[in-house]
């Protein structure tokens, strides 16, 4: 039998380093875990992206977000971005941080609005001359 175990067992190859193929393992993990770890950062970045483009509209800068934030709070657990999460931490910043907020646009048209003829026109400048002199 002995004779059987040794014919069926590989003869070792003689390599003059012995470790080279666990270097050449160490190496390969290596080289994966970098490449994971530059998909995970540009995966991090387009999320980042997605979320400042709806935080656009409630704050005024919203990269300032991340100063209060981090990503991590608005991730489900399965490492995509949920966003009830992100809506939530949101409006925990615009509340803890009003001064943040987006403001509403101010309306600067000029000119004939919709409006006219249910408002009355304003006093003119002689008619209020009138009312501060007493009405004469």
């Amino acid at each position: 039998m002995s004779e059987q175990t040794e014919q069926t067992e590989p003869e070792p190859q003689n390599e003059p380093h012995g470790n080279s193929e666990a270097a050449k393992w160490r190496r390969q993990l290596r080289e994966t875990e970098t490449e994971r770890d530059a998909l995970r950062g540009r995966l991090d970045q387009r999320d980042r992206q997605d979320i400042e483009r709806l935080a656009t509209q409630q704050l005024v800068n919203p990269s300032d977000l991340w100063m209060v934030s981090s990503i991590d709070k608005m991730r489900a657990e399965d490492g995509t971005i949920d966003m009830a999460r992100a809506e939530a931490e949101l409006q925990r910043v615009v509340t803890e941080r009003p001064h943040w907020a987006a403001r509403p646009p101010v309306d600067l048209h000029q000119g004939v609005r919709e409006n006219v003829e249910t408002q009355p026109p304003p006093p003119s400048f002689g008619e209020a001359l009138l009312d501060a002199k007493g009405g004469e």
